[in-house]
């Protein structure tokens, strides 16, 4: 992390950051089964992108680099959603992905991942991406800091979700631990939702808190 610079980022952020990271979140193994391959899936995945900025943009829980080299979008404990916003959000991701005959598993899977979602208060993070060139200097456990540091002063847990195993090993140095395993798509798709207690906490057992 040493000379990484981490700051909030803010609406005119989105355009670079939504254009350097499509390449890297539609090389995930959930999003290319969802979009598929290729520059087409590039350009649905700025798109993906663009609605995950804006879903995040109002609880002011956005981070970046000083070069715009990768984002963390965390909603908070106090976030208030709603089945009409989540329907909404549900509708626009089917708009964008387009009519295909693996629609019915993707519903499948939106459901499934919903069904997993703590009700313990926790912070959630979103998305972590970093753009391809950037990768292996620090920066994910950059872009995370601020919010596990207040999680950890504040005694609140965080919890994410990953279809890309090697991210496990990453998640764990930060005290992320495995909480559920789920098939998540096609050809062996899997996702992992990871929990993290603030550190000098207790944590729940497996299981507590589900829907």
């Amino acid at each position: 992390m040493e000379g990484v610079t981490v700051r909030k980022a803010v609406e005119a952020d989105i355009p670079v950051l939504v254009r350097r990271l499509a390449p890297s979140f539609a090389a995930q193994p959930l999003t290319e089964w969802i979009l598929g391959r290729g520059e087409r899936a590039v350009r649905k995945g700025e798109r993906v992108l663009e609605l995950d900025f804006r879903n995040a943009l109002p609880y002011g829980l956005m981070y970046t680099t000083g070069g715009l080299d990768g984002a963390a979008l965390w909603h908070p404990p106090d976030r208030r959603e709603t089945l009409r916003g989540n329907l909404s959000r549900a509708a626009r991701l089917i708009l964008i992905i387009g009519p295909t005959a693996r629609l019915p598993r993707q519903l499948a899977a939106f459901l499934r991942f919903g069904r997993l979602f703590p009700k313990t208060p926790h912070y959630y993070l979103s998305l972590l991406a970093v753009a391809p060139a950037a990768q292996g200097r620090g920066i994910g456990s950059a872009l995370l800091a601020p919010v596990l540091g207040v999680c950890d002063a504040r005694g609140v847990p965080a919890y994410t979700v990953t279809d890309y195993e090697p991210n496990i090993a990453f998640y764990s140095r930060l005290d992320f631990r495995v909480r559920d395993v789920f098939p998540a798509g096609g050809g062996g798709v899997r996702a992992w939702t990871l929990w993290r207690e603030p550190r000098g906490g207790g944590g729940p057992r497996r299981g507590e808190g589900e829907q």
